[in-house]
């Protein structure tokens, strides 16, 4: 079973894309029914192979007989004339408007079509919903008013401003009565373009943000904070929202910055990071000192997964992270994030663009739903009663200790919660094996007869009489890291007569450990080891000269002095001349090619050579191939009065 769903996913998604080409709305609409009904024959198999975690309960996974299995952004809304709660998702076709009061039990209770779209993102005002995408067509805005029994599509709405206009935008965002629509494809930048919901049918215009392109947006009171994707972050004064003023940006290398939200506090700003070259992970922000913005905390669920959104209810962060599913992550101190639970919608194989793509926590009676782009709507709650994990945890061992490892933690203090936690003890799992179980108030383990150098992963989870928290977890060495860390500040400086190296001992080991056992410094050049220099100061300026004249690659390792020995990674490779640098040279590619360094087809012939058979020629064998890059480089010249450069062509 387990295959058969994995395969008949990429089935629907293909067919799903297929459709879309095709622009054939009664072929899409078969299709589209087909890859339903196929996934609710198997609906029922789905808890099975899918995993909670923590306090994390499942309560049902649901596929809408009309929005069908795909679900980008989900949303919200609770009647409170009734305290029916209703979930509404984007689906591709259209919107899904789905009661889940009784959790075991979803009702599809409407669906309003749309333009088909990967891509569709909702929020409520009021009791409507201002529904947007990319597929164009503006913003649906539907009454919820007559739920049960169905839904209204009060209107398109779409606004224009010369040649600007709303049709497609890629998020929006509702706060205070105020919604902002981020990304508009035809607004220039693609910034956030604001709108007053005094009049909630009839939207009015109030101003924009042009600068930057805003992927997703959050506002808190007058700042709107702008995930800028590989920009950063922008962070906006909108107390006027017809002329938005910057307050600061926060820039950082390889950023992917998806989306955005503050603590109930304001002081911290979470965001995550979709693409770039940055770590996927969440992020935590100090706003305290603005303009000044600080990093304090970074959290990843499964390294090779990618997060997409954060939502934040009291001290609890909610993650939607695409193949990994939901991640609820401790922020009761933002410095010091910890998991306490998720529920994986997507457990087969895969680190892509897929599986959870939103979640929404804000239901007064406490369910999560979860919107997965390959197996529906997924209704999930968070055990309140569940203790909290213990903080602050680290496992150590160095040099000192070298079968022995020291794990210390801060006890959690509360249930999820937030009710004072009652009796506890903590236990701890040594790669996955349970070890030892200590009282509340110690805070502190030791774990003896480890192998030197071997690497373990410890666990711990708070145990209370009726429930666990989660794990939270750290890697360790038994007396740290076999291998030391690279020479720093590697650097070459050119003579007349050879090459002088230097560089900066390690002191640390790969895990940051105290080095105590360097050795020495392997030197090489041209990959050939050609100097050990023994040296067993740390952190220290050394330097090497080597007399070898001609051009070469130089780099260098630390290595230490247990058996067997370790070495380093190398140092980057640095290209050098080493060698008399005259006032003139001659060359005529006849000779003396120890000072000629060429790269590509260079190589000798005797095809076209001017005299003898080793001259240098491009493409020796035959006409260089398109887009070839080859050159040769000639000995430094110090270039005095008079100095000229001529060359002969033949």
């Amino acid at each position: 079973m387990f295959i058969m769903l994995y395969e008949l996913s990429d089935f629907c998604t293909l067919i799903k894309k297929s459709c879309v080409l095709e622009y054939n709305q009664q072929r899409t609409d078969m299709f589209r029914n087909l890859c339903t009904i196929l996934f609710m024959l198997f609906t029922t198999s789905l808890p099975l192979i899918s995993q909670e975690s923590g306090a994390v309960r499942f309560l049902r996974n649901y596929i809408p007989p009309q929005g069908g299995w795909y679900v980008a952004g989900c949303w919200g809304w609770t009647d409170t004339t009734t305290n029916r709660e209703y979930a509404i998702l984007g689906c591709f076709a259209g919107t899904s408007i789905v009661e889940i009061t009784d959790a075991y039990n979803p009702v599809e209770r409407d669906f309003i079509p749309g333009p088909n779209s990967d891509w569709r993102e909702l929020q409520t005002y009021s009791h409507y919903a201002y529904v947007v995408t990319e597929g164009g067509g503006g913003v649906q805005i539907i009454d919820l008013s007559f739920l049960p029994d169905s839904v209204r599509l009060v209107k398109r709405f779409n606004f224009s401003q010369g040649s600007k206009n709303i049709s497609a935008s890629h998020t929006n965002h509702i706060k205070d009565g105020i919604l902002y629509l981020n990304g508009c494809a035809y607004w220039p930048s693609g910034g956030a373009v604001m709108f007053s919901l005094a009049d909630p049918v009839n939207p009015s215009f109030v101003g924009s943000y042009d600068t930057r392109y805003f992927h997703d947006s959050f506002a808190r009171n007058d700042t709107l904070f702008g995930a800028c994707l590989g920009e950063g972050i922008d962070i906006v004064d909108v107390s006027n929202k017809s002329n938005p003023t910057l307050i600061t940006r926060i820039p950082y290398s390889g950023s992917g910055t998806h989306n955005c939200a503050t603590t109930e506090d304001g002081r911290y700003l979470l965001t995550t990071d979709e693409i770039g070259s940055t770590p996927k992970t969440l992020k935590i922000w100090d706003l305290q000192h603005l303009p000044s913005v600080t990093k304090v905390a970074e959290y990843q669920g499964d390294p090779s997964a990618i997060i997409h959104n954060v939502f934040v209810k009291g001290t609890i962060a909610f993650m939607s992270y695409y193949t990994d599913g939901l991640r609820i992550v401790d922020i009761s101190d933002p410095t010091t994030p910890v998991e306490v639970g998720g529920y994986d919608t997507y457990p087969w194989p895969g680190n892509g663009f897929t599986g959870a793509w939103s979640t929404y926590p804000f239901f007064p009676s406490g369910k999560i739903i979860i919107g997965d782009m390959n197996s529906g709507l997924y209704i999930v709650e968070l055990n309140a009663n569940a203790p909290r994990p213990p903080a602050t945890f680290r496992a150590y061992s160095d040099f000192n200790t070298p079968s022995t490892v020291f794990l210390n933690w801060k006890d959690p203090s509360s249930l999820i919660s937030g009710f004072p936690l009652p009796q506890f003890k903590i236990h701890i799992y040594r790669d996955g094996q349970f070890i030892a179980t200590v009282d509340s108030g110690v805070e502190k383990y030791v774990d003896t007869y480890l192998t030197y150098h071997q690497g373990y992963t410890y666990s711990l989870r708070t145990v209370i009489a009726t429930d666990s928290s989660s794990f939270t977890t750290d890697t360790v060495y038994s007396g740290g890291h076999a291998q030391p860390r690279t020479p720093t500040n590697f650097q070459i400086q050119n003579f007349d007569n050879g090459t002088k190296l230097s560089w900066v001992t390690p002191s640390t080991q790969l895990d940051n450990t105290p080095l105590n056992d360097l050795a020495s410094i392997a030197v090489y050049r041209d990959n050939v080891l050609v100097e050990n220099i023994i040296i067993a100061d740390t952190a220290v300026y050394q330097e090497y000269y080597d007399s070898t004249i001609g051009f070469h690659t130089y780099a260098v390792a630390a290595v230490d002095n247990e058996t067997p020995e370790h070495s380093s990674e190398f140092t980057q490779s640095h290209f050098g001349f080493g060698g008399s640098m005259q006032s003139s040279f001659h060359e005529q590619f006849d000779s003396g090619q120890h000072t000629i360094y060429s790269t590509g087809y260079w190589g000798t012939t005797q095809h076209v050579s001017a005299s003898g058979n080793t001259s240098i020629t491009d493409s020796p064998t035959g006409n260089s191939s398109a887009n070839t890059k080859s050159y040769i480089l000639l000995p430094p010249v110090k270039a005095g009065p008079g100095f000229v450069l001529s060359f002969n062509q033949i």
